[in-house]
């Protein structure tokens, strides 16, 4: 047998192996799924010939439960791997660890995203401690490439125990509703150990409400096109920028359209999406973690074909307070940003934090700090935009001009104080509101006046306290060219190892 005939038989020996697991409870192989995020023609697998041998059966497993490799997606470079269920499970063993370690050691070096899509059993328990070890090198790759290179994972089957660190450590994850399990302990185990009768946690919709995973999928396909969506979004690495897209979209387009999403009573709901979606690019946005702390917005957006990471309170929920899974959803988004080198806009609507026992109880103190430490820690551009209330802490953590913003606008609607105009009026005003024989009719004027005067948004700026204010029809033009001046912004930053408030 000549060479040429070796190498058809290895690769048909191979190609058997990664068929023959096809349509599993009509899941498609690793390689159809990787064919489906790559663009056609252009993945090429590495490793194709490893195996692994079964300790216990001798068996021999060509790819062994893993596609790895790399390819285009809309013409950029990207790594990728994809366990495949139908072979042993997708089970992980010394090898297929081996095989994804080298896609994380070659993304590293040429500076590109990796794409993990899940589908395992776990541990293969026949490779035992060498499996385990193997599989602790790609969790420690992993953990080197946070920061440095995009991490997205797809969850597309079972991923149980130790493999999930790998999408936890991920900047993003997408799981397939109704087909993925994410889970550390699955339901059947504890109640077995525990007697523990559990509502079924593995589910998509149940970790896209507890910020497990950030986007939720209906299928394989739409998975697919959301990290498609996210790649378009994100530098290769951290020392670029990401792609600048042209857009078709007039950069001085004015946004008459705010000044009617903003109810003129303060105590009004809107939804702030209409406002992001208002001054971005082709009125786009891409909002990450939608299921999870619905009182906190984040996602992104285009401003003149550049990327920006918007943070917002939502007044559609709860009045936009912020509570410790809002703080800590917009730390955990800002610090992603960051690393990447993605500018940050915030809107601010928002009363302060949320006074509940409930939130106390389970550390708001420190995780409220998160918002502030966030947006102080960050040394990409950042820009604030007030909508509407501005309150003691919501003003101080919603990335205030003191906290580091690199510029601070208000609308004429906003309202800018040190307590809300209630708690104003009680402490401040309680001698005047005697002299009114309507109390409550006093009441309404002075704070009328209070908002007019000491909570005007200029007299924060006769303090130098924000930038402008701002015509809502003019926001759109405005941000845009507040992020092209600061887009070569250049922050020195304390020399030292890192800050201790963990995101």
């Amino acid at each position: 047998m000549d060479n040429l005939e070796k190498l058809k038989l290895f690769r048909e020996m191979a190609d058997k192996k990664n068929s023959a697991s096809g349509n599993v409870g009509g899941k498609k192989t690793a390689k159809e799924r990787l064919e489906m995020l790559f663009d056609e023609g252009t993945f090429i697998e590495t490793d194709s010939y490893l195996k692994n041998r079964n300790s216990l059966t001798g068996e021999t497993n060509y790819a062994d439960g893993v596609i790895a490799g790399y390819g285009t997606v809309m013409g950029r470079l990207v790594y990728a791997y994809a366990q495949d269920f139908g072979v042993l499970n997708g089970s992980l063993s010394e090898m297929n660890c081996k095989k994804i370690s080298k896609v994380y050691d070659l993304a590293l070096k040429t500076g590109a995203p990796v794409v993990s899509v899940i589908d395992c059993g776990g541990i293969r328990l026949e490779d035992g401690l060498d499996a385990l070890c193997a599989y602790n090198e790609v969790m420690k790759k992993s953990v080197d490439a946070s920061g440095l290179i995009p991490q997205l994972s797809v969850v597309m089957g079972v991923c149980g125990g130790s493999m999930t660190f790998i999408p936890a450590v991920s900047d993003f994850t997408v799981m397939v509703d109704k087909q993925a399990e994410l889970y550390i302990t699955s339901k059947e185990v504890l109640k077995g150990v525990n007697n523990e009768a559990c509502e079924d946690f593995s589910l998509s919709t149940f970790n896209s409400a507890n910020g497990t995973v950030e986007f939720t999928a209906s299928s394989e396909d739409e998975a697919f096109l959301t990290v498609k969506k996210l790649l378009c979004y994100l530098p290769s690495n951290y020392f670029e920028d990401a792609e600048n897209i042209e857009t078709a979209d007039d950069f001085n387009r004015a946004t008459p359209d705010i000044i009617n999403i903003i109810p003129s009573d303060d105590k009004s709901a809107y939804n702030v999406c209409d406002i992001i979606k208002s001054v971005a690019d082709n009125c786009e946005f891409l909002e990450v973690s939608e299921a999870y702390a619905k009182n906190m917005v984040t996602g992104f957006i285009r401003l003149g074909g550049y990327t920006v990471g918007v943070v917002a309170n939502q007044p559609e929920v709860t009045g936009g307070v912020i509570d410790n899974l809002g703080a800590k959803k917009a730390a955990d988004f800002i610090g992603k940003c960051d690393s990447f080198g993605i500018p940050v806009l915030s809107f601010t609507d928002s009363e302060g934090f949320e006074a509940s026992m409930a939130d106390e109880k389970w550390g708001m103190v420190k995780d409220v700090a998160k918002l502030g430490f966030a947006f102080a820690n960050a040394s990409v551009a950042k820009v604030n935009v007030i909508l509407r209330k501005a309150y003691g802490a919501a003003y101080l953590y919603m990335n205030s001009k003191q906290m580091g913003a690199d510029i601070s606008y208000a609308l004429p609607t906003a309202i800018i104080t040190a307590a809300t105009p209630e708690v104003a009026l009680n402490m401040l005003y309680s001698d005047e509101i005697k002299k009114y024989d309507d109390p409550k009719a006093g009441k309404e004027e002075i704070i009328a006046k209070y908002k007019d005067e000491v909570a005007s948004p200029y007299e924060a700026a006769k303090r130098g306290y924000i930038d402008d204010v701002i015509d809502p029809e003019a926001l759109r033009p405005v941000l845009v060219s507040a992020f092209d001046v600061l887009f070569a912004k250049r922050e020195e930053v304390v020399d030292k190892k890192h800050g201790n408030m963990p995101l």
